[in-house]
């Protein structure tokens, strides 16, 4: 007698939204700066970069095939900046709320108008330990990246207390 094979479903994430979602515990690591007092949890299959460009330190995360990464920029706290006063500028709807340990209120957005096609990026910026730390994500999909901004600063992303002289 013959016995009709059904193939398994293949439940293998398809997309950056789906590989996402099926994300478990186990699949993160975690990168600890060892000077600017941070750490975050990332997808372990990630590619880690990290770079000194004049005065900031940039540590990039990213999917080696999928566009999804995450970029911390870090550089020195200059309140006559002009980066500072374009952030101060923005309305209170771009208010957000920061990482536990953050000596400011947050600033971000989502910019659906890349010139990538399918890719959206969304910025967040806060300051910690007299530092203006930007965290950039990418993903193809605005609700899934919202989702996964939210999600990296409330609780994959650490503010370590900078130690205390003796």
């Amino acid at each position: 007698m013959l016995q009709e094979v059904v193939p398994e479903a293949d439940t293998s994430p398809r997309g950056p939204a789906e590989y996402l979602l099926h994300l478990d515990a186990e699949d993160f690591a975690t990168y600890t700066h060892p000077v600017y007092g941070f750490s975050f949890s990332y997808p372990k299959d990630f590619d880690l970069l990290t770079a000194t460009w004049g005065d900031e330190e940039v540590v990039d995360v990213h999917h080696p095939t999928l566009p999804l990464a995450i970029r911390v920029s870090i550089q020195l706290f200059d309140p006559d900046g002009a980066l500072f006063a374009e952030l101060a500028s923005l309305p209170d709807d771009y208010e957000l709320e920061p990482p536990e340990g953050a000596e400011s209120t947050a600033v971000g957005w989502i910019d659906t108008d890349t010139p990538v096609p399918g890719e959206h990026r969304s910025a967040y910026w806060f300051v910690a330990h007299d530092r203006i730390f930007e965290i950039t994500m990418t993903s193809p999909d605005v609700q899934s990246l919202e989702a996964w901004m939210r999600e990296f600063v409330s609780n994959a992303l650490r503010l370590i207390p900078p130690a205390q002289d003796s």
